[in-house]
């Protein structure tokens, strides 16, 4: 059997592809599609991949290499910096390109030769309004703003990226101070596709640290380079945070979604640790004012007592002698009265004693023997005062008025 298809030789076909795109399209159309594998490898021509992805966003539906040559480049940089636009990884666009196919690579390219920067800015603007939108129905906008800053944070946790000039002001404005400052730095891209997730990662990582506040800085950037900070994703992150958050992203001019979530938003870095060490300052402030009200007022606490005391030895110097002289006078009244009292007592307490000792001279036994009485006694001194007190054969002793007779007894009658 005779194949009488055509048999193509590998640049005919080659050149046969090419024909039929410039027969199919218009020399030129417009696509729209997100930034993907951004690079300028020489410095001359751009190089991306424009991709539409999947609802789940994990891997491109469809992809479609493009090339932005040097000189279409550089005349359409006007167009961008009018627009504060900057082609970026990550960022959706609507381009105007030429379909070619290169035979000699076999590649099907796409050529850049425009760019819609409305569709960019409303583009960028519509998706900053409905997150705002949806963070105000949820109530997330104002969630930061409740927390309480306390009244001199000196532990910060500093989200950035830790070679960007964003960095470096930051840490200079704060250890320029003075002030015993402690940063702890999650280092995090801050532009790019992979920016949002890693600005989420190093939120919490900073937020481990236990710092006072939380520091999200950026330095300035086009729309397109700002755009990780308006995503949802950051926003939400920054809302649930229970640590109040400082933005400073970008220049005075802008203004993210970061910026309306967060506690305090700031115009740049340095305003951020500008605001930091005023606050350490104000608080060193008062606590030099509050010692200088306590100094005073204890020095008039001691001019009041030295005075009271003073006055107080005035008193005590024209009372005292009087005062003693008085006491003097109450001391010897008593001292009088005690001796008087004394004297009485001696007298009565003579008058009893001689008393008694007439008693005790008519209750002499004595006075007895006198009257021509005597007393017996035994020879251990008992006196004998029955027949029983004086047995039989006993020694005895009879004392009378004028000495004592010794006696045996050698009978009794009863």
């Amino acid at each position: 059997m005779i194949d009488d298809d055509p048999t193509y030789r590998v640049e005919e076909l080659g050149q046969a592809i090419k024909g039929a795109l410039i027969e199919s399209f218009p020399p030129m159309v417009w696509v729209r599609g997100e930034i993907s594998q951004f690079r300028i490898p020489n410095g001359r021509h751009a190089y991306f991949d424009l991709v539409e992805k999947t609802k789940t966003g994990s891997q491109p539906s469809a992809k479609l290499g493009v090339v932005l040559w040097e000189r279409k480049r550089v005349a359409l940089q006007k167009i961008l910096a009018d627009s504060d636009l900057e082609l970026n990884e990550g960022i959706e666009v609507r381009i105007r390109v030429r379909i070619d196919f290169y035979p000699p690579h076999g590649k099907l390219q796409l050529s850049m030769e425009d760019i819609d920067p409305v569709f960019n800015v409303g583009k960028l603007a519509a998706d900053r309004a409905r997150v705002i939108a949806a963070l105000q129905e949820e109530g997330l906008l104002d969630k930061q703003s409740l927390l309480t800053v306390p009244m001199v944070p000196l532990r910060i946790g500093l989200v950035t990226s830790n070679d960007s000039a964003a960095y470096h002001d930051f840490i200079e404005g704060i250890k320029g101070s003075g002030y015993a400052f402690s940063v702890a730095l999650a280092n995090t891209s801050v532009q790019g596709a992979d920016a949002p997730a890693q600005i989420v990662a190093a939120l919490g990582v900073a937020a481990q640290t236990n710092p006072d506040v939380i520091a999200v800085v950026r330095g300035g950037g086009s729309k397109t380079d700002l755009a990780a900070f308006d995503t949802e994703v950051v926003a939400r992150a920054i809302a649930a945070l229970a640590i109040p958050v400082f933005t400073g992203v970008g220049h005075e001019i802008d203004h993210s979604v970061a910026d309306e979530v967060a506690h305090t938003a700031f115009k740049t870095p340095t305003a951020v640790a500008s605001r930091l060490v005023e606050m350490a300052g104000d608080f060193a402030a008062d606590i030099s004012r509050i010692g200088e009200r306590i100094l005073a007022s204890a020095q008039g606490v001691c001019i009041d007592a030295n005075a009271d005391l003073a006055d107080a030895v005035r008193r005590i110097s024209r009372g005292v002698p009087q005062s003693l002289l008085r006491e003097q006078q109450s001391l010897d009244e008593y001292q009088r009265r005690v001796l008087d009292s004394v004297r009485r007592g001696i007298k009565d307490s003579g008058l009893r004693i001689g008393n008694l000792g007439d008693r005790l001279r008519a209750l002499d036994p004595r006075r007895v023997l006198e009257r021509g009485y005597s007393i017996t006694r035994t020879e251990d001194g008992r006196v004998v005062r029955r027949l029983a007190d004086a047995p039989l054969g006993a020694l005895v002793v009879t004392e009378v008025v004028d000495g004592e007779v010794r006696s045996r007894v050698e009978a009794d009658q009863k």
